[in-house]
Protein backbone atom coordinates (compact mmCIF):
# COMPACT_ATOMS: atom_id res chain seq x y z
CA UNK A 1 0.00 0.00 0.00
CA UNK A 2 0.96 3.71 -0.37
CA UNK A 3 1.76 5.77 -2.71
CA UNK A 4 4.98 4.03 -4.07
CA UNK A 5 3.15 0.89 -4.17
CA UNK A 6 2.32 0.74 -8.22
CA UNK A 7 5.85 1.49 -9.16
CA UNK A 8 7.56 -0.94 -6.35
CA UNK A 9 4.89 -3.55 -7.85
CA UNK A 10 6.78 -2.40 -11.91
CA UNK A 11 9.83 -2.31 -10.33
CA UNK A 12 9.36 -6.16 -8.97
CA UNK A 13 8.35 -6.88 -12.63
CA UNK A 14 10.96 -6.00 -14.36
CA UNK A 15 13.88 -7.10 -11.84
CA UNK A 16 14.64 -10.33 -10.69
CA UNK A 17 17.40 -9.23 -8.70
CA UNK A 18 14.94 -7.15 -6.36
CA UNK A 19 12.84 -10.31 -5.89
CA UNK A 20 15.62 -12.29 -4.87
CA UNK A 21 16.91 -9.99 -2.62
CA UNK A 22 13.46 -9.18 -0.79
CA UNK A 23 13.10 -12.81 -0.39
CA UNK A 24 15.98 -12.81 1.71
CA UNK A 25 15.28 -9.34 3.09
CA UNK A 26 11.43 -8.94 3.19
CA UNK A 27 12.01 -5.82 5.96
CA UNK A 28 13.49 -4.05 2.94
CA UNK A 29 10.36 -3.34 1.51
CA UNK A 30 8.88 -1.60 4.57
CA UNK A 31 12.07 0.99 3.97
CA UNK A 32 11.88 1.13 0.91
CA UNK A 33 7.99 2.38 1.10
CA UNK A 34 8.08 3.75 3.77
CA UNK A 35 6.44 7.54 3.05
CA UNK A 36 8.41 9.63 5.40
CA UNK A 37 11.69 8.71 3.46
CA UNK A 38 10.16 9.72 -0.01
CA UNK A 39 11.77 13.32 -0.67
CA UNK A 40 14.97 12.92 1.33
CA UNK A 41 17.88 13.42 -0.20
CA UNK A 42 19.97 10.48 -0.28
CA UNK A 43 23.36 11.73 -0.30
CA UNK A 44 26.35 9.91 1.05
CA UNK A 45 26.29 11.71 4.44
CA UNK A 46 22.52 10.48 4.55
CA UNK A 47 24.17 6.83 3.75
CA UNK A 48 26.87 7.16 6.57
CA UNK A 49 24.61 7.72 9.40
CA UNK A 50 22.07 5.28 8.22
CA UNK A 51 25.84 2.71 8.52
CA UNK A 52 27.09 3.81 11.70
CA UNK A 53 24.02 3.35 12.79
CA UNK A 54 24.10 -0.05 11.66
CA UNK A 55 27.38 -0.99 12.77
CA UNK A 56 26.75 0.07 16.36
CA UNK A 57 24.66 -2.88 16.52
CA UNK A 58 26.80 -5.18 14.77
CA UNK A 59 28.27 -8.40 16.76
CA UNK A 60 31.68 -8.79 15.54
CA UNK A 61 33.50 -7.58 12.28
CA UNK A 62 32.11 -9.96 9.62
CA UNK A 63 28.50 -9.00 11.36
CA UNK A 64 29.43 -5.37 10.36
CA UNK A 65 30.56 -6.04 6.90
CA UNK A 66 27.40 -7.86 6.53
CA UNK A 67 25.57 -4.74 7.61
CA UNK A 68 27.33 -2.90 5.32
CA UNK A 69 26.20 -5.29 2.58
CA UNK A 70 22.80 -4.72 3.59
CA UNK A 71 22.99 -0.99 3.22
CA UNK A 72 23.73 -1.47 -0.12
CA UNK A 73 20.34 -3.34 -0.63
CA UNK A 74 18.52 -0.92 0.87
CA UNK A 75 20.10 1.61 -0.96
CA UNK A 76 20.12 0.23 -4.65
CA UNK A 77 16.23 -1.03 -4.59
CA UNK A 78 15.50 2.62 -2.99
CA UNK A 79 17.01 4.17 -5.72
CA UNK A 80 16.00 1.61 -8.71
CA UNK A 81 12.31 2.98 -6.83
CA UNK A 82 13.06 6.52 -7.27
CA UNK A 83 14.00 5.80 -11.32
CA UNK A 84 11.13 3.95 -11.80
CA UNK A 85 8.80 6.75 -10.14
CA UNK A 86 10.83 10.03 -11.94
CA UNK A 87 12.19 8.16 -15.10
CA UNK A 88 15.64 10.56 -14.05
CA UNK A 89 18.49 8.01 -14.99
CA UNK A 90 21.07 10.61 -14.82
CA UNK A 91 19.36 11.28 -10.80
CA UNK A 92 19.83 7.50 -10.03
CA UNK A 93 23.16 7.21 -11.29
CA UNK A 94 24.95 10.41 -8.92
CA UNK A 95 23.14 8.63 -6.24
CA UNK A 96 24.62 4.84 -7.25
CA UNK A 97 28.17 7.03 -6.79
CA UNK A 98 27.00 8.46 -3.61
CA UNK A 99 26.29 5.64 -1.91
CA UNK A 100 29.02 3.73 -2.92
CA UNK A 101 30.94 6.42 -1.91
CA UNK A 102 29.36 5.60 1.95
CA UNK A 103 29.99 2.10 1.65
CA UNK A 104 33.53 2.36 1.23
CA UNK A 105 33.99 4.80 3.58
CA UNK A 106 31.75 2.56 6.58
CA UNK A 107 34.38 -0.22 4.99
CA UNK A 108 37.41 1.47 5.71
CA UNK A 109 36.21 2.02 9.46
CA UNK A 110 35.09 -1.37 9.71
CA UNK A 111 37.96 -2.52 8.57
CA UNK A 112 40.42 -0.14 10.53
CA UNK A 113 38.78 -0.64 13.72
CA UNK A 114 39.64 -4.56 13.74
CA UNK A 115 43.13 -3.69 12.53
CA UNK A 116 43.86 -1.27 15.15
CA UNK A 117 42.00 -4.00 17.71
CA UNK A 118 44.67 -6.81 16.06
CA UNK A 119 47.61 -5.10 16.57
CA UNK A 120 47.30 -2.56 20.03
CA UNK A 121 47.39 0.54 17.27
CA UNK A 122 46.02 3.75 19.00
CA UNK A 123 46.25 6.54 16.20
CA UNK A 124 44.28 7.73 13.22
CA UNK A 125 43.93 5.66 10.16
CA UNK A 126 46.38 6.49 8.01
CA UNK A 127 45.08 6.10 4.61
CA UNK A 128 42.21 7.10 2.53
CA UNK A 129 40.59 6.35 -0.95
CA UNK A 130 40.40 8.15 -3.91
CA UNK A 131 37.77 7.01 -6.61
CA UNK A 132 38.70 7.60 -10.46
CA UNK A 133 37.20 6.50 -13.38
CA UNK A 134 32.87 6.22 -13.41
CA UNK A 135 32.87 6.53 -8.72
CA UNK A 136 35.15 10.30 -9.09
CA UNK A 137 32.85 11.41 -12.26
CA UNK A 138 29.62 9.95 -10.45
CA UNK A 139 28.56 8.13 -12.76
CA UNK A 140 28.48 4.89 -11.20
CA UNK A 141 25.83 2.28 -12.85
CA UNK A 142 24.30 -0.53 -11.09
CA UNK A 143 26.71 -3.11 -12.37
CA UNK A 144 30.21 -1.07 -12.23
CA UNK A 145 33.86 -2.02 -10.90
CA UNK A 146 35.19 0.86 -8.67
CA UNK A 147 38.49 2.80 -9.89
CA UNK A 148 40.43 2.85 -6.65
CA UNK A 149 43.70 4.29 -5.24
CA UNK A 150 44.45 4.40 -1.89
CA UNK A 151 46.62 7.08 -0.46
CA UNK A 152 48.30 7.69 2.61
CA UNK A 153 49.55 10.80 4.71
CA UNK A 154 52.90 11.69 4.77
CA UNK A 155 53.33 11.48 8.49
CA UNK A 156 50.93 8.58 8.78
CA UNK A 157 51.78 7.94 12.25
CA UNK A 158 51.99 3.94 11.46
CA UNK A 159 55.14 1.67 10.07
CA UNK A 160 54.71 1.54 6.40
CA UNK A 161 54.15 -2.30 6.92
CA UNK A 162 50.78 -1.86 8.53
CA UNK A 163 49.53 0.50 5.59
CA UNK A 164 49.87 -2.03 3.67
CA UNK A 165 48.45 -4.79 5.16
CA UNK A 166 45.27 -2.49 6.22
CA UNK A 167 45.27 -1.43 2.24
CA UNK A 168 45.05 -5.42 1.60
CA UNK A 169 42.66 -5.95 4.51
CA UNK A 170 40.27 -3.48 3.03
CA UNK A 171 40.36 -4.73 -0.78
CA UNK A 172 39.43 -7.85 0.63
CA UNK A 173 36.44 -7.03 2.87
CA UNK A 174 35.04 -4.56 -0.51
CA UNK A 175 35.37 -7.88 -2.84
CA UNK A 176 35.11 -10.68 -0.21
CA UNK A 177 31.89 -12.17 -1.23
CA UNK A 178 29.37 -13.08 1.51
CA UNK A 179 25.95 -14.07 1.97
CA UNK A 180 25.18 -10.94 0.75
CA UNK A 181 27.50 -11.01 -1.69
CA UNK A 182 30.74 -8.57 -2.34
CA UNK A 183 30.22 -5.00 -2.75
CA UNK A 184 32.27 -3.90 -5.49
CA UNK A 185 34.87 -5.59 -8.35
CA UNK A 186 38.05 -3.26 -6.57
CA UNK A 187 40.14 -1.98 -10.14
CA UNK A 188 43.18 -0.47 -8.59
CA UNK A 189 45.25 -0.27 -12.10
CA UNK A 190 44.78 3.49 -12.29
CA UNK A 191 47.25 3.91 -9.35
CA UNK A 192 50.48 5.50 -10.17
CA UNK A 193 52.46 3.55 -12.55
CA UNK A 194 49.51 1.14 -12.65
CA UNK A 195 50.12 -2.68 -11.82
CA UNK A 196 53.46 -2.38 -11.26
CA UNK A 197 53.56 0.98 -8.87
CA UNK A 198 52.80 0.65 -4.71
CA UNK A 199 49.55 -0.38 -3.78
CA UNK A 200 49.28 2.41 -1.53
CA UNK A 201 50.86 5.92 -2.35
CA UNK A 202 51.77 8.66 -0.30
Amino acid sequence: SGPLAPAFLKLLSSSDWVGDTLAQNPELADQVLDPQMVGIARTSQFWLSEGRQLLRSASSHQHQLDRIRFLKQWGTIGLSLEEVVGGDTVVAFTGISDLANALLTLTLEAVWAQYQADFGLDCSCPMFIVGYGKLGGRELNYSSDVDLVYVHYDEPGVEERHILRLAERLSRAIEQSMGRGGLYRVDMRLRPYGAQGPLVSS
